[in-house]
């Protein structure tokens, strides 16, 4: 597939922030970009500026997902059991590791092993960076367990975790969702980045409690497709009509069954003065007050997608009723607001149960 101007631009993106990192030599480092994913390529002289490049390559705008294939290359590079000895060392002496006895190191071939336990996140992350910059490591196999000091509910948990996500100004959280099960953190949803997924991750990491996290992310709106790159009369015919397929793919998943439904729920307030049955009052009760709910449980949605979908259930329930209402009320027989209510019903119904199933692909990994 020909590469197109966003992934030209995303390709740039990314090589401007590898010749500005001060802490990585990228002569040898080759970028490619197709569809918004990130191909790093080439040779680095160590573990470390694989790792800092790859990071430098997911934070760039407009990347959708970084494939880091760097090869790190060390002219003389130390024996295994040098390697070892040097990081068994840097470990012990961290004053950040509580029990650094605790980590067990092996190294095969320039490849380091971490297994162990630690207490905290953070100290996980320390014995990995103590790991990385040391000389003629090749790459880092991160095993190492999480033990929490006290044990805390998966409810507590979750509530940290959400607000955390909420707090963090660098993150938009509004269609993260966040199950806990037994100390593992699930998130699931979407978020306008590709670097927000790993930020996400790196904030529920920190709760203390968690032992685990599942981070199924994606991103929703960065992407070519979206991009200021492809926006209409800015790219290609072909970019333009990408642009169009993915807002239409949006809308019809989620936010056009909600729609539909304000305006079904918006037309049963109107109808008993529309049709002219105002002044039957057991229809017109019936209609205004379903209405009313329907329009409520719609607008909720609209603005509120990812953790409301049991609110389409309701709006589903509320068509239905619509449906039986004639024959419960009593009014079959009055051709205006019974033909109107088992339609309007049957359609609200339909949307209803559209927008729950719509939104389920969202809370699936």
């Amino acid at each position: 597939m020909a590469t197109t101007d966003s992934d030209a631009k995303v390709r740039e993106n990314v090589l401007d922030k590898l010749r500005h990192d001060i802490r990585i030599d990228a002569s040898n480092i080759a970028v490619s970009v197709h569809d918004g994913v990130v191909y790093l390529n080439g040779t680095v002289p160590s573990c470390f500026q694989k790792m800092i490049a790859g990071q430098d390559a997911q934070n760039s705008k407009g990347v959708l997902d970084v494939v880091n294939s760097l090869v790190v290359t060390v002219p003389l590079p130390p024996t295994d059991e040098e390697i070892a000895a040097t990081i068994r060392g840097n470990l012990d002496r961290d004053v950040r590791i509580l029990h650094p006895e605790r980590i067990h190191v092996t190294v095969r071939n320039g490849v380091v092993t971490l297994a162990g336990t630690v207490s905290t996140y953070s100290q996980r992350q320390d014995a990995e960076e103590d790991a990385r910059t040391v000389s003629g490591v090749v790459d880092v196999v991160d095993q190492i367990s999480i033990v929490p000091t006290f044990a805390r509910t998966d409810a507590e948990i979750a509530a940290d975790v959400r607000h955390a996500l909420d707090a963090d100004p660098d993150l938009n959280a509004a269609q993260i969702e966040v199950n806990v099960v037994n100390g593992t953190v699930h998130l699931r949803g979407t978020v306008p980045a590709y670097s927000q997924i790993s930020k996400a991750s790196d904030d529920a990491w920190r709760v203390p409690g968690v032992v685990n996290v599942v981070n199924a992310l994606t991103v929703l709106a960065e992407s070519p497709s979206l991009s200021s790159a492809n926006r209409p009369g800015e790219g290609s015919s072909n970019a333009g009509g990408e642009t169009v397929e993915g807002a239409l793919t949006w809308l019809g998943l989620v936010k056009l069954p909600n729609l539909l439904s304000l305006l079904m729920g918006g037309w049963e307030m109107l109808a008993p003065f529309a049709l002219g049955y105002a002044d039957l009052t057991v229809p017109t009760t019936s209609d205004i007050v379903v209405g009313f709910l329907v329009v409520l449980c719609a607008a909720i949605r609209l603005f509120k997608v990812e953790r409301t979908a049991w609110l389409s259930w309701v709006i589903a329930a509320l068509g239905l009723w619509l449906v039986l209402a004639p024959f419960v009320l009593g009014y079959v027989t009055i051709p205006g607001p019974a033909m109107n209510d088992v339609g309007i019903g049957t359609f609200t119904f339909v949307f209803g149960i559209w927008g729950a199933l719509a939104t389920a692909p969202l809370r699936t990994e």
